[in-house]
């Protein structure tokens, strides 16, 4: 399509089970002028097939000839895009119906939205609803300082990919994924975004997202990693945090993040997995690792006592 009002971006690696479904689901949108966007980052099963067998002008495809890795698989696909809206959809999760339409409406009518997330249901292996997200929890529109401060104190907030849509020229300013993170990617972007401009939460279920064992950010394997790139991207959003508000947020994260990697580190530790867990040790350095233990055991792992967000 020529001028499309959505791009939705899809990247795809071995995802035969559910992609038929995903793919669906955006072709069944009430807003039909949109484009979508396939990255399949060579896949070994069925997912290039699946692909094909949708035949409509709206989608196309970009089958790779090695492996990109999922954030610059996305930032290829973000590069194509001709719309004003990028919509980000996981190859196991689905749109409900309205969903573009309603997010499309937020940044037509909030020009000041960098980016946006919906809430969603969650769904088992087999498409049986298991939970939700909880509905006006948070302001409809939040603005950069406050947006920042939210990131740290609750960590990444959309909670996954496919909740979230960001402004293409954003996204484009602020220079898109980094692509030396492996896990905290989008963590990292969101943060960066949200100092550019006003975070939009949509209070409607507008989108299922599946829960498997398969997922990355449910292994083991992830843990040192979400270690070391989380503990980056607080550095990068403590930067951009306002002055006034550093004190505090500082104060916590000795006080809960601290403690939590400390107890990853010691979790990891007791599984035997002793080269992450000396790895996770030497990304603490000894000032955090020795806060982290005394808070640990003072407070029980912050059963006994946690620290609470304080907001400037």
């Amino acid at each position: 399509m020529s001028h499309p009002s959505v791009s939705v971006v899809l990247p795809v690696f071995n995802g035969e089970r559910y992609l038929g479904e995903c793919i669906r689901s955006v072709m069944a949108q009430t807003l039909t002028n949109f484009e979508l966007l396939i990255g399949d980052d060579h896949s070994h099963d069925r997912s290039r097939d699946i692909a094909r067998g949708f035949a409509d002008p709206r989608i196309r495809r970009f089958p790779r000839e090695n492996n990109y890795g999922l954030f610059k698989n996305l930032n290829d696909l973000a590069g194509r895009a001709s719309a004003p809206v990028l919509r980000f959809l996981c190859q196991d999760d689905a749109l409900e119906p309205d969903c573009l339409e309603r997010e499309h409406a937020i940044f037509t009518s909030q020009p000041a939205v960098a980016m946006s997330f919906c809430k969603c249901r969650m769904v088992d292996a087999e498409g049986a609803i298991v939970g939700q997200c909880a509905l006006r929890d948070l302001p409809d529109l939040i603005e950069p300082g406050l947006a920042l401060q939210m990131f740290l104190y609750h960590g990444c907030m959309p909670g996954n990919l496919s909740t979230v849509s960001v402004g293409t020229d954003a996204f484009r300013r602020v220079g898109g994924f980094d692509e030396t993170l492996s896990v905290s990617g989008d963590y990292d972007l969101w943060v960066r975004l949200c100092a550019q401009g006003q975070l939009a939460v949509v209070h409607e279920l507008l989108v299922r997202l599946r829960w498997h064992p398969g997922q990355l950010s449910r292994a083991k394997s992830s843990r040192l990693a979400f270690l070391r790139e989380g503990r980056r991207v607080r550095a990068r959003l403590l930067a951009l945090m306002p002055e006034k508000a550093r004190g505090n947020a500082t104060w916590y994260l000795r006080r809960r993040q601290d403690v939590l990697d400390t107890h990853c580190c010691i979790r990891t530790g007791l599984q035997g997995r002793l080269r992450d867990c000396s790895a996770m040790i030497g990304e603490m350095g000894p000032k955090d690792l020795l806060a982290g233990l005394a808070f640990w055991c003072l407070t029980a792992n912050n059963r006994l006592w946690k620290p609470r967000a304080k907001f400037c």
